[in-house]
């Protein structure tokens, strides 16, 4: 069960890479003159979007490595339920 919710928020993080990207950016600069009068402060802060659109295939291939890799580990769960089932079921006939 550990595997098959891994794989899924693998998946998550693979879908996430390739979406809207927000970082906030911010500097502050001071520059002491000779006298008291020079001081100057000079501040600016910005936003930066950055959302990949030329990925020339590579979010698709990703995620659908990804989804595979989950519905493997899906899989594999679901046999080893029923290889459980089974042997319970075995063991009360």
């Amino acid at each position: 069960r550990e595997e098959v919710l891994k794989s899924r928020i693998e998946e998550k993080l693979v879908e996430s890479k390739f979406g809207l990207r927000v970082a906030l950016k911010a500097s502050y600069l001071r520059n002491y003159g000779f006298d008291s009068g020079e001081n100057e402060g000079l501040g600016e802060v910005g936003i930066v979007f950055s959302l990949p659109i030329f990925d020339f295939g590579r979010k698709k291939e990703e995620l659908l490595s990804k989804r595979l890799e989950k519905l493997s580990k899906e899989e594999e769960l679901r046999g080893a339920e029923l290889s459980l089932k089974e042997k319970i079921t075995e063991a009360l006939s």
